[in-house]
């Protein structure tokens, strides 16, 4: 698996997304018979873990209130 289909967001170490022994889940993205080789993803899966069930859903944040605007005119 290339780095890049380890996770959505960027990889500095393939160490800090997973471990050696550990189980994950995958999706399969191409099989080429010919060179006996597949090519997997585990993009998405680990955002759909680390969503909370409808239950448990967040309580809403509320943002602070700027004092200032910000520079180049945007609030």
């Amino acid at each position: 698996m290339h780095v890049s289909e380890l996770s959505d967001r960027h990889v500095r170490a393939v160490g800090d997304v997973v471990e050696v022994g550990q189980i994950v889940r995958v999706r399969v993205l191409e099989a080429d018979e010919q060179t006996r080789r597949i090519s997997l993803s585990m993009k998405g899966f680990a955002q759909e873990e680390e969503l909370p069930d409808d239950d448990e859903q967040a309580p809403p944040t509320t943002g602070k209130k700027r004092k200032k605007p910000r520079r180049g005119g945007l609030d």
